[in-house]
């Protein structure tokens, strides 16, 4: 997978995934918060 883009107000990593398709193959990945 390849990190397209971090959403960092909402803990998010968009990534492109593995599949490709008319729709598009984004995947977005919630980045888990660890205190």
């Amino acid at each position: 997978h390849r990190v397209v883009a971090i959403d960092e107000e909402r803990n998010l990593l968009i990534v492109k995934g593995p599949v490709s398709g008319p729709a598009g193959s984004y995947v977005i990945v919630h980045s888990a918060k660890k205190a």
